[in-house]
């Protein structure tokens, strides 16, 4: 057995960008964004996303998915 120096590779996760994104959006004053994928699936970003507003208390934004891509959208109270 050998020990040798190593990067961890990225798990393709996007759980770091994804309260930064909500930052921004919520910063934005839009109504709705279209979130850039980066190589990720569909489904990963809107369930990390979601997990982000969920911990975060947010009430008024949503993460959807429409043909293939992710969107917050703000919604009334």
């Amino acid at each position: 057995m050998a020990i040798k120096k190593a990067e961890i590779p990225i798990d393709g996760s996007y759980h770091g960008r994804s309260t930064d994104d909500l930052n921004d959006f919520i910063k934005s004053g839009w109504d709705s964004a279209e979130v850039e994928l980066d190589g990720r699936t569909t489904s990963n970003v809107r369930n990390a996303l979601k997990m982000a507003i969920v911990r975060r208390g947010i009430t008024d934004v949503k993460a959807i998915t429409r043909r293939g891509k992710v969107y917050l959208v703000k919604v009334a109270e």
